[in-house]
């Protein structure tokens, strides 16, 4: 959008006149003496293939979340003479949009993601996210995109249009959607991203089961380099310490570390009193009742969320600045005795703590 603005209107009569010729796509050269790389692969187990596709599911989510929310800002802050100038782009852009994935054959074809889609499959997601798609008119399989998109970031996790180009023709299935359905349908995960968590949670719990003896809860934030604030991406404290508007997210995780459920939230909303909301809105939507810990910085680092973890019977895990610190709790953890290390299973030390209980101040 911006570079059409930036253009001049001399510019587009020029490209009416005299079109641009579009330059020939060279041919991939076809070899019968490839040499296959040699791969790590992660231990196939259970647990690592549903989080494996879990994370992927609220990627993909994220991803798609981030291309709604840019999609708001392309229909509200535009001006007359911004969508003259964007319509005229947008007819030298119509065909590179509409098109299709490669159907040039490929020797080459990614069959790692196989473990992944034989859960996703026996999850019976297909027939909910069908019933969605009903009411959008799309004339693709919304479960077929997500499926791709989750398969080619296994395979390699790359932007959406390198992606497009250059991931989706190698996997073994073909599909006939378009970049321009590509980014219809992203913008619509985006809008309904908790319905389509909601439903994946419902089939993994049903066919597998969460370890929600307790969860993990952690706040971050996204920047947009944008110059204008919406009702969304609003400027507030970057992790990056960047001025740009920012979007704040939640994300639950369960007892194994598998995403459970994620929140976004307008960036300049204080994280202190929003993580309690989020927790509790998360916790009632996915039925967890067990007992929630709360990992975070400084920033969420105060009495209140402290006092109301403690009353829920949640935990916390909070850090501090030790330069910030009393002089005595300063003095205490710069001292060196009383560490212990903490080892992996082979003896090389992971990281060294020391712990106290503060006792509790009698009022006089």
């Amino acid at each position: 959008m911006s570079t059409a603005n930036a253009l001049a209107p001399d510019y587009y009569e020029e490209q009416r006149e005299a079109p641009r010729p579009k330059p020939a796509q060279p041919k991939r050269p076809v070899s019968n003496n490839r040499t296959v790389p040699k791969k790590t692969f992660l231990a196939l187990t259970m647990p690592n293939i549903i989080k494996m596709l879990a994370v992927f599911i609220m990627g993909v989510a994220l991803v798609a979340q981030y291309a709604y929310i840019n999609s708001l800002g392309y229909t509200l802050n535009r001006s007359q003479e911004d969508l003259t100038a964007i319509l005229t782009e947008n007819e030298r852009l119509k065909q590179e949009k509409n098109k299709q994935i490669s159907d040039e054959e490929t020797p080459e074809k990614a069959l790692g993601y196989f473990p992944v889609k034989s859960i996703n499959l026996s999850l019976g997601v297909k027939k909910y996210l069908d019933l969605m798609q009903a009411v959008t008119g799309f004339h693709f399989s919304v479960f077929s995109f997500i499926s791709s998109l989750v398969y080619a970031r296994i395979v390699q996790p790359c932007s959406k249009r390198k992606t497009f180009d250059d991931v989706l023709p190698k996997l073994f299935e073909k599909y006939d959607f378009s970049l321009d359905q590509v980014y219809d349908g992203l913008e619509y995960i985006g809008c309904e991203y908790e319905k389509i968590i909601e439903i994946y949670n419902h089939q993994i719990q049903k066919h597998y089961g969460y370890n929600t003896a307790h969860t993990y809860f952690d706040c971050t934030n996204f920047f947009f380099e944008i110059d204008r604030e919406d009702d969304l991406r609003r400027k507030g404290p970057s992790k990056e310490n960047r001025h740009d508007p920012i979007v704040g997210l939640g994300l639950l995780l369960d007892a194994d570390q598998i995403p459970v459920g994620m929140k976004i939230y307008p960036g300049n909303e204080s994280e202190k009193p929003v993580i309690r909301n989020i927790i509790n809105d998360l916790k009632q939507r996915n039925n967890i009742s067990g007992r929630t810990v709360q990992v975070a910085d400084k920033g969420l680092n105060c009495a209140e969320n402290i006092v109301t973890a403690l009353k829920s019977g949640d935990g916390y895990i909070f850090s501090k600045s030790v330069k910030q610190l009393p002089e005595t709790e300063k003095t205490w953890v710069l001292l060196s005795n009383d560490y212990r290390d903490i080892k992996d299973k082979k003896g090389n030390v992971l990281y060294r703590i020391k712990e106290c209980v503060e006792a509790e101040r009698k009022k006089r």
